[in-house]
């Protein structure tokens, strides 16, 4: 049940699938970028800004994050470990439902999330944002786009002489806008990440000169902003069509918007949706990330006196938002429930998960899985405790006995945050883990140039190999008995920290071996890796430090430089996005490096980092310094790390003999660059530009003497653009060898090389050659290449990733074509119609038909060419076939209908009246079912009132439906005849309290005329709610108690013949009987009624008489419950407490198979 081997990775793109892409995702954002005048007098700060304004996500959207930003891949040493909780599962939607522990480390500001420290609850989606500059859509209109157009103003600007008031008044005018409007200008397009349910992660940033989105790297989504500046809501709809939409739920004391939280998946046809809906914590939590800067002593160039800033300064940048965070309260499907229960927590005024219920979707009360979450405490005291995860049980229905997974970790406690401290000590070391160092100073000594200094201002960045292992992950215990021992090392180099020529261990953790037992002291298997060829950026002053010059005026003119020491490289010590370190070789030995029965060896592409300049042929050569480029200025979105080589090895004696070698080679496709902002930095700055740009009046010369001054000037200013590569990195070709195990020199050899589809990013053309130099070519189609109208329907849906047509060559002969033909069906149903095949030269021939689809797009008739048609019954919420019949087509009179879904979600004040979204309009007067469904929190009851208006205004119908404390989903159906004509719906709600309460209210009203009535037709009676009964059942779990009956619709005189058939039990004493009778259905239809009061229905079935039907019985989430087949025998199935299948039996009730599960690490 819990994953936790690293020998599937699912980062990396894994060339072993048809099109091997996986997820990427999002570097974290651990500092804010500072520049020089922070610690400058105020004159100076207050002339000019050089802060690059980053506001990070919240630290719960981070924990999320992580999981792009550092891939879990053998190419970063990061194992998955993941325990699954459930998975709803529907027809076209899934949502698998996990918790995941991520091995890179525990760091010091690290928060826990709802789970505990190191784990997330995976259990829908989030997008969130990082504010480059300033909020996308505010600050004041931007005057320049590039860099290259605000450098053109200064060149011609700085040159413009005031000869009335002998000044140079360009500058000044520069001035006055650097200082300025400038400021307030939105210069750089923020940065967003996103994650959906399945896993997959990207980020998208907004076009800077225009609403577009760009998603980095190239991904064929749509992404859709929503609320303008604000954007209150998101939507992305993905490859398959599935909508993805988000909310910004949560707030701040800062009013900035940096977490959207998913509140609806949809499928591409719109028949099926899942909702999250969640509680925002009533209580809230500050965190607060901080750096510091050293400022040392002024260096004088030239100067009449002395600056007026002169002793070295220490300054502590920190900001704490408060924030409320959301937490998820349950999932709605349209077959589950699931329920997330909280408790209060003892290191932040949040909420934990305490336990996790699974229930129908028609009954909230019956819990059939339950999850309990044990919390334990890392730390004794309120500023170094951290929520921790002791446990996990698993229960099934009826309080079965518990499945228990228990956690073991480091016993090294961390340091208490530094922003819960009253006066804050830094043990961090350069990547963030604990170290010890206690030091009021987060400034490396060494980077500190005046030796007197070091003390007084420096402390100690260097890593503490034992201390940094603080509150890892060391083992998980099953339930079985069983366990998996994790062991962690940091990657060392001798030459890590250059100012001193020394070595140390850095980066985030990686494993070293992974140990499963069977028992507490069984071996089952161990894995061990070697990693080889690391990249990571060594550790060197310059990343930390640079020298600000300044012209300061206090009484004359001072010429001065200081030194500015960061506690935080001006770039960040990243080789790709998030990855501090990375492996271009690793080696995964079956067994330790001494012991094994073989190996695998795996070598990955070269990392790229966008804040690398200098590789960046576009960047200004004249400008080679950190403080000059941003963390993100070549952006390029998150990296996925590319596997270039496999190779498998076993063990021979002392030596290894190859067993498969797979190669994978690349290419950057579809290539774009888009302009995301720009980056003005001051390597000189002016205190006072009044009197450092007027100059005394005389002399014909003047502006020649003042050449060396406006070169000064014009070189004080630093303008770069940043810029987004979207790309597509795509696998192009792909070889294998596979050797001879008794002579190695032998192989078969194939290579595919790969051609692809600008629209979807699927392959759209193979070819494969094999060792004897054969050729086959596969061509795939999708909507793109078709122009019929069903294609274009599918596009507009960017349901773009279906395969249409696939043709097969052999060399250049014709081998087979399969073709699949959409049509429009109505009700958003577009789905195939036709499947034909060609082979060889012989016709395209149609091999299978789709007659019909359900309202619900399920396919009702089926024929295969020159067979008998085929239809499908399916239950009410349109999931699971409940029968198949043979020889059958549908015959149904159908009511005119009509319908409308009616809704409001938002906060509602007590007694208050809201208007609900939408409107029914009917023509004639129509008996009309009115369904009211509700959502709300656990924390308070309520009475919903919903108010039926016609177009006058006038009040035609009113309900009040109330729900208590514990209730948090509630339906309610009732019926009113309405006359012609259109209605809205009002609603309200109370409370005890009159407080406010975010809640969901839906509102359908459905009317129909005339009666419904199909065949073939068959009911177990599983589904309905009325006049069944559990005493009794022949399949499935109910039987109908009572008269029974069957509305039969017209049918032609050609195709009257059918055969009734059902089960009766006719006293509580008496056995089931099996009834089947011939019947004809007139043209006018019929009604034909069975059994009578106190005696017992099941398995009633309608079907042609020629024609062999087959019914299938469910429990909606464990499973099939029974199996009658055309000869009316029943096969049925039994379940455990935890859903798993225990036995099958035969139609006489006799024993075929039993099931004994057993839990394996």
């Amino acid at each position: 049940m819990v994953r936790s081997s690293s020998t599937q990775p699912f980062e990396s793109k894994s060339p072993s699938e048809f099109r091997p892409f996986k997820r990427g995702g999002f570097r974290q954002l651990i500092w804010v970028f500072l520049l020089a005048n922070l610690l400058v007098t105020k004159c100076v700060f207050a002339q000019f800004s050089q802060t690059t304004d980053i506001t990070p996500p919240s630290p719960i959207a981070q924990n999320f994050m992580r999981y792009g930003e550092i891939p879990v891949d053998y190419s970063t040493g990061i194992p998955q470990i993941e325990i699954p909780i459930y998975t709803i599962e529907g027809k076209r939607l899934n949502l698998p439902i996990s918790i995941s522990y991520h091995a890179s480390g525990i760091k010091v500001n690290d928060v826990a999330s709802e789970v505990g420290l190191g784990w997330v609850l995976n259990a829908g989606g989030i997008v969130s944002r990082t504010t480059l500059d300033r909020k996308d859509g505010s600050g004041a209109p931007r005057n320049y786009g590039y860099a290259s157009q605000l450098l053109s103003r200064i060149n011609t600007d700085a040159h413009i002489w005031d000869s009335a008031y002998c000044s140079l008044s360009g500058i000044k005018g520069l001035e006055d806008y650097l200082v300025g409007n400038f400021l307030n200008e939105d210069k750089m397009s923020d940065r967003f990440f996103y994650r959906l349910p399945n896993g997959t992660s990207g980020i998208f940033r907004k076009g800077l000169f225009s609403d577009s989105t760009i998603t980095l790297p190239y991904k064929p989504y749509k992404i859709e902003r929503q609320g303008g500046a604000t954007l209150d809501s998101l939507k992305i709809t993905d490859d398959d069509g599935t909508v993805y939409k988000f909310k910004l739920l949560n707030s701040y004391s800062q009013a900035e918007a940096t977490d959207w939280h998913l509140t609806e998946m949809m499928s591409a046809d719109r028949t099926e949706k899942i909702t999250f809906h969640y509680k925002t914590n009533t209580g809230n939590y500050s965190w607060g990330s901080g750096y510091q800067i050293f400022s040392g002593r002024p260096i004088l160039q030239t100067s009449n006196c002395p600056p007026s800033n002169i002793n070295p300064a220490l300054t502590p940048i920190r900001t704490q938002p408060t924030y409320h965070a959301p937490v998820l309260e349950k999932i709605v499907s349209s077959t589950a429930i699931v329920n997330f229960m909280y408790a209060s927590r003892e290191d932040f005024t949040m909420l934990r998960l305490a336990r996790i219920t699974v229930s129908p979707i028609g009954a909230s009360t019956e819990i059939i899985k339950k999850i309990d979450f044990a919390p334990k405490y890392f730390g004794t005291n309120t500023s170094d405790k951290r929520l921790g995860l002791d446990f996990v049980t698993f229960r099934g229905s009826e309080d079965s006995d518990p499945q228990k997974y228990s956690f073991t970790y480091e016993s090294q406690a961390l340091p208490p945050y530094p922003f819960k401290m009253g006066s804050p000590m830094n043990n961090e070391d350069f990547w963030g883990y604990y170290n010890g160092s206690n030091s009021f100073s987060s400034i490396q000594s060494d980077f500190i140039s005046n030796v007197s200094d070091r003390s007084a201002y420096g402390g100690n960045r260097e890593a503490n190999l034992p201390l940094s292992r603080a509150c890892m992950l060391k083992e998980i215990k099953y339930p079985t008995g069983g366990k998996t021992v994790f062991q962690f090392e940091r990657p060392y180099s001798s030459n890590l920290y250059q100012y001193k020529s020394s070595g140390g261990y850095f980066g985030p953790f990686r494993v070293l071996s992974i140990t499963n037992y069977t028992t507490e002291t069984e071996v089952a298997d161990v894995k061990t890796f070697e990693y080889i060829n690391a990249r990571w950026k060594p550790i060197a002053p310059h990343m930390f430090r640079y020298d600000q010059s300044y012209r300061d005026i206090p009484n004359c003119q001072s010429n001065y430089s200081k030194e500015l020491v960061f506690s935080n490289p001006t770039l960040p010590l990243e080789v790709a996005p998030g990855i501090q370190a990375m492996y271009t070789t690793v080696v995964v030995y079956d067994g330790t490096r001494a012991n094994n029965t073989g190996k695998t060896v795996y070598n990955y592409n070269e990392p790229y980092s966008p804040s690398y300049y200098d590789n960046q042929p576009s960047h200004p050569a004249q400008w080679e310094q950190d403080q000059f480029y941003h963390s993100f200025n070549y952006d390029k979105g998150n990296y996925v790390p590319e596997l270039t080589r496999k190779s498998s090895y076993s063990r021979a004696g002392a030596g290894y003999v190859p067993v498969k070698s797979e190669i994978y080679r690349y290419q950057k496709l579809y290539t774009a660059d888009f302009q995301t902002g720009i980056k003005l930095t001051r390597p000189l700055l002016y205190a006072n530009p009044d009197a450092n740009f007027s100059v005394p009046c005389g002399g014909h010369d003047l502006l020649i003497q003042l050449g060396p001054v406006i070169a000064e000037y014009i070189a004080s200013i630093v303008v770069v653009d940043t810029k987004a590569f979207q790309e597509a990195s795509l696998l192009v070709n792909s070889e294998a060898y596979i050797y001879d195990r008794l002579d190695t020199n032998k192989y078969v050899f194939t290579s595919t090389d790969y051609t692809y589809n600008q629209n979807n990013l699927q392959v759209s053309e193979s070819r494969t050659v094999a060792s004897k130099n054969e050729e086959l070519k596969v061509v795939y189609k999708y909507p793109a290449d078709f122009g019929d109208a069903a294609s274009v329907a599918l596009k507009s849906r960017n349901q773009i990733k279906l395969l249409l047509e696939e043709e097969a060559y052999q060399g250049t002969s014709f081998l087979r074509k399969t073709k699949a033909s959409y049509h429009d069906w109505g009700n958003n149903i577009i789905a195939p119609k036709d499947i034909e095949v060609k082979n060889g030269n012989g016709p395209l021939e149609s091999r299978l038909n789709y007659l019909s689809y359900d309202k619900k797009g399920n396919p009702a008739v089926i024929k295969k060419t020159g067979g008998p048609p085929v239809s499908y019954l399916w239950d009410h919420v349109s999931t699971m076939p409940v029968a198949k019949v043979d020889n059958a087509i549908f015959v149904s009179s159908s009511p005119q209908g009509w319908y409308e879904s009616l809704f409001f979600v938002d906060v509602m004040n007590s007694n208050q009246r809201y208007p609900m979204y939408g409107s029914y309009s009917i023509p004639q007067i129509v008996n009309t079912t009115i369904t009211r469904q509700y959502f709300k929190a656990a924390d308070h009851q309520a009475t919903f009132n919903i108010y039926v208006y016609d177009a006058g205004h006038n009040l035609t119908a009113s309900y009040s439906d109330f729900m208590p404390y514990s209730d948090t989903y509630l339906t309610v159906s009732s019926q009113v005849s309405l006359p012609s004509g259109s209605y809205t719906v009002e609603v309200s709600s109370t409370n005890p309290n009159g407080l406010s309460y975010t809640q969901e209210v839906g509102v359908t009203m459905e009317g129909s005329t005339g009666n419904s009535a199909s065949v073939p037709f068959c009911t177990s009676f599983e589904e309905d709610q009325v006049g069944t009964s559990y005493s009794h059942f022949k399949t499935g779990r109910k039987s109908y108690l009572g008269s029974y009956s069957i509305l039969l619709p017209g049918c032609d005189p050609a195709n009257n013949k059918y055969i009734l058939s059902y089960w009766i039990k006719r006293t509580e004493a008496a056995p089931w009987e099996f009834v089947t009778q011939n019947i004809t259905i007139p043209s006018y239809g019929s009604t034909i009624s069975i059994g009578s009061a106190n005696q017992y229905l099941d398995e009633v079935r309608v079907y042609p008489q020629n024609g062999l039907m087959t019914t299938y019985t469910y429990d909606p989430l464990r499973g099939m419950t029974s199996e009658t087949d055309s000869r009316d025998r029943t096969t049925t199935y039994e379940y455990d407490n935890f859903q798993r299948l225990k036995t099958v039996r035969n139609n006489e009730g006799k024993i075929l198979k039993t099931y004994d599960h057993h839990l394996k690490p």
